[in-house]
């Protein structure tokens, strides 16, 4: 069994992170036949990313789902899959064909260039191919990050 890293915010805004083991429920698998990690974290939406502490090795498959809602704008609420309505071939939001507020992820190659971004919305899947491995990010498909509030809880399994 692997360790369930559950990672909340301090009062000063620092990561605070627990453990406790996690059994790998996935189709296919039998639970307790493989080892899975399973972390989950707040993600703000007045920030652009969120750095997971996930590292992801050559030929991964991680399972991110989100739940909760952010604020954007004049208290506009909104859900991990984002506002459709807000949705603009004209915006700079990081994946325009996202609506706003969507909850996007990319990796941090080693070599320091970024992944494509990825629509994660209320759950989709990343993948690694052979030669790829690095740093999982979670964002905020927004362009302006100032009026925005509140968090994603975000569940990460690798």
């Amino acid at each position: 069994m692997a360790a369930l890293e559950r990672t909340r915010l301090s009062r000063s805004g620092w990561p605070i992170v627990s453990s406790r083991p996690v059994a790998d429920q996935s189709a296919g698998t039998s639970a307790g036949q493989t080892q899975s990690r399973e972390k989950i974290l707040l993600v703000s939406g007045a920030q652009a990313w969120t750095d997971t502490g996930v590292d992801v090795g050559p030929n991964s498959t991680i399972d991110i789902t989100a739940e909760g809602q952010i604020t954007v704008g004049a208290n506009t609420r909104i859900g991990p899959d984002g506002s459709q309505s807000d949705k603009a071939s004209t915006s700079t939001y990081p994946i325009q064909r996202a609506g706003l507020g969507a909850v996007i992820a990319r990796i941090r190659f080693a070599n320091g260039r970024d992944s494509n971004l990825l629509l994660v919305g209320s759950r989709n899947q990343v993948s690694t191919r052979s030669n790829e491995s690095g740093r999982l990010f979670i964002g905020v498909n927004d362009d302006y990050f100032n009026d925005n509030g509140g968090t994603f809880r975000v569940t990460i399994r690798w």
